[in-house]
């Protein structure tokens, strides 16, 4: 059965290869010479495309490496900033503290909030 399959293709291989011309002097048939001498060419094609294939995989390779670094420095960057926001909230709440401390030390009278804002009382 292999064998078969193996003739198969080589009787395919070679009718692609087959080459007929009507003219005024008859029918001309023979076989498609570029392809058979081109196997040099076809040996510098596939040279070519590996060169190109592992190029690409290195490309692919510096694009992932990149990605991870990216990756990494957003993680930092959002870690940084939970932590800014935390030191945010924990220094307005030292300066609400100190701010309230001066006020009874000084003796100032809180004053509404609307009045803080410097709106009045319609």
């Amino acid at each position: 059965m292999e064998l078969f399959g193996v003739y198969t293709d080589f009787i395919a291989a070679a009718l692609k290869r087959i080459r007929v011309k009507v003219s005024a002097a008859g029918v001309e048939i023979g076989f498609d010479r570029e392809e058979g001498l081109g196997i040099d060419e076809r040996i510098r094609k596939i040279d070519k495309a590996r060169e190109n294939l592992v190029e690409g995989l290195a490309a692919i390779d510096e694009l992932k490496q990149s990605a991870e670094r990216s990756r990494t420095e957003a993680r930092a960057a959002l870690e940084q900033l939970a932590q800014l926001k935390l030191d945010k909230q924990s220094l307005e709440a030292i300066i609400a503290t100190d701010v309230r401390v001066f006020r009874e030390v000084a003796g100032i009278p809180s004053l509404p909030r609307s009045k803080e804002r410097g709106l009045s009382d319609l």
